[in-house]
């Protein structure tokens, strides 16, 4: 089986968290689904923007890349700060790997079952990206598994 999680689901389900938390903290929140290289919110003096989990290595073009650090800055205070979580380039495999491997094996918060990453990635092609392969394989309550496959480019380097 493969399937993916759409943006406007992943966008429902942060509602639904955002639901159990305070009103203060509610309050402080806004959810907005746009292209981040094209970021264009009311607020520019914002003191701080996080770019977790690898985010800016997802949008597999240098020049798009720049314009979202860009449009990023845009909406920063003047000594504003932008923080971006990146994977150590040291630490990849140029030449790829294509068999794929186990990565971690977790619980799925939404229903407590165990799901394990398998994954393998490509060579670096010219424009330094990588294609990522593979699948997330999750054990039911009567021992069937469910796949649901991913395949993404990134830009790491």
């Amino acid at each position: 089986m493969s399937e993916s999680i759409s943006h406007p689901e992943l966008l429902r389900q942060c509602r639904l968290k955002l639901e159990n938390e305070s009103g203060e903290l509610r309050d402080r929140i806004e959810l907005v689904e746009q292209d981040i290289t094209k970021l264009s919110l009311t607020r520019r003096d914002f003191p701080l923007a996080i770019v977790a989990f690898n985010s800016l290595l997802c949008i597999p073009d240098f020049s798009e890349q720049c314009q979202a650090l860009e449009a990023i800055a845009v909406h920063l205070r003047a000594k504003g700060r932008l923080v971006l979580d990146l994977v150590n380039p040291l630490q990849i495999q140029i030449a790829g790997d294509p068999v794929p491997k186990p990565f971690f094996t977790r619980r799925n918060p939404h229903n407590g079952r165990t799901y394990t990453r398998f994954a393998s990635v490509s060579a670096f092609d010219d424009m330094h990206r990588q294609r990522l392969h593979g699948w997330y394989d999750e054990l039911d309550d009567s021992g069937v598994v469910t796949r649901r496959a991913y395949s993404i480019t990134w830009r790491p380097l």
